[in-house]
């Protein structure tokens, strides 16, 4: 990556952490289960999504407020009940995935550039039944 998309991650990790924050004032009391699913990559690469996603799911580990499933395990069930997650941007589809994986929350989202702007767009689903 170059060092204007490290620099785009440093700005992204202050957001993430905002973020969570947000998940962990309200959540405080118990950790609950999240999974975090591959981003879409939109004028971009697959990796740069990819890592996106691995950034976001990092910071959520590092704060030690959620049991968050890793992208492996994540992985293997979903192929096991032959989901397919690309192109999986909705709350709808987020609730699936989090049902599929028992979890109670999900966080999916796209990551796209635009002229010279990246952008993240991050979709939660909290209420999975």
């Amino acid at each position: 990556m170059n060092s204007q998309k490290v620099g785009r991650f440093t700005s992204l990790r202050v957001i993430t952490l905002l973020f969570l924050l947000s998940f962990c004032s309200v959540y405080a009391e118990e950790k609950l289960n999240l999974a975090v699913a591959e981003f879409e990559a939109r004028n971009v690469s697959p990796m740069d999504a990819s890592a996106i996603s691995d950034l976001i799911r990092t910071e959520l580990i590092s704060q030690n407020a959620f049991r968050v499933i890793d992208r492996k395990n994540m992985e293997t069930i979903l192929i096991e009940h032959q989901f397919q997650i690309s192109g999986c941007n909705s709350q709808v589809c987020a609730i699936q995935i989090g049902k599929l994986l028992n979890v109670n929350k999900v966080v999916i989202g796209t990551f796209s550039k635009l002229f010279d702007a990246y952008y993240v767009t991050v979709i939660t689903a909290s209420e999975i039944p």
